[in-house]
């Protein structure tokens, strides 16, 4: 199954070399009366030299209708992680993850711990502190907007982030560490 052309949203990341890869969140047909979003990717060399022959789907089948606002982060050497929100049948949005390891062209997809971290206060109006973070830390909007990030020097497990200058809202707290662990939270800001 392929997208079809109409996406909603997208992302670029390159590595160390130049490589890049492009993902997006694409109307893939119509279920049941519903459209159904998945996201998708496609790997380039430097040179624009397309790495796989055609676009390939990052969540599974038996996701739900609406898999959308993905975001990819890419180390030096190309192994990548996209992680995105899934429409839990109604019943509020999770955020999931893929690790890949690129080896050349081929790509060994491993998928990733989706267990929760923990925020305090919550809800919060000056700073957040998060509890089992990894090397990222990224806050984003229940529209996916990326409105905060942090990176540790370190794989440390306590972060402290102000969250000050957010509006009033939900959030959602993503981490993220070396070996493509994602957890999430959601946050009230007040």
């Amino acid at each position: 199954m392929a997208s079809s052309g109409t996406n909603i949203t997208s992302s670029v990341e390159s590595d160390g070399n130049g490589n890049y890869i492009i993902t997006w969140s694409g109307l893939s047909g119509v279920e049941a009366g519903q459209f159904r979003f998945d996201i998708y990717m496609r790997r380039y060399e430097a040179a624009g030299t397309a790495l796989d022959s055609a676009a390939v789907m990052v969540n599974t089948m038996s996701d739900s209708l609406w898999c959308f606002f993905q975001s990819i982060d890419m180390t030096d050497n190309g192994d990548f992680i996209v992680s995105w929100y899934k429409d839990q049948d109604g019943g509020g949005f999770n955020v999931f993850a893929r690790l890949y390891k690129n080896t050349n062209t081929s790509l060994k997809p491993t998928l990733s711990d989706n267990s929760d971290i923990k925020v305090f206060p919550n809800p919060a109006s000056e700073t957040l502190t998060v509890e089992g973070v990894g090397e990222y830390v990224q806050v984003y909007t229940m529209t996916g907007q990326l409105v905060l990030a942090h990176k540790s020097q370190s794989n440390m497990d306590t972060a402290t982030i102000d969250v000050s200058r957010l509006p009033s809202g939900m959030y959602l707290v993503i981490s993220r560490d070396r070996i493509g662990k994602v957890r999430h939270a959601r946050l009230l800001v007040e």
